[in-house]
């Protein structure tokens, strides 16, 4: 399951706008900015993006399910056929790694 890309998508206003809902605030585009700032949350995004890139499908699948789909973990482990204490257990090991390896 993939998400929406929010540049040069052909997906509606609607569905890019649910995809900046899963991001924190801080990752949010805003206009009027200073350059700077911009151009950190740009990086930001990026430095994010490959992390996810680097992960097995199944991680991601997980993510999308829990931040795109906004699943909750029950419902992820019916969708996965997991029990969802597995799942829950493998989102927290997930979302660890990835602020590990973003705050490097």
């Amino acid at each position: 399951m993939a998400c929406p890309s929010p540049r040069g998508s052909s997906a509606s206003p609607a569905t890019r706008w649910r995809t900046l809902e899963t991001l924190p605030t801080s990752l949010h585009p805003v206009t009027g900015q200073e350059p700077e700032a911009d151009l950190l949350r740009r990086e930001s995004l990026a430095r994010l993006r490959d992390l996810l890139a680097e992960l097995d499908q199944g991680k991601r699948e997980l993510l999308a399910l829990r931040f795109a789909g906004q699943l909750s973990s029950p419902e992820i482990a019916a969708v996965v056929g997991r029990s969802p204490a597995a799942v829950k257990k493998e989102l927290t090991r997930i979302l660890q790694s990835l602020k590990e390896r973003y705050d490097v």
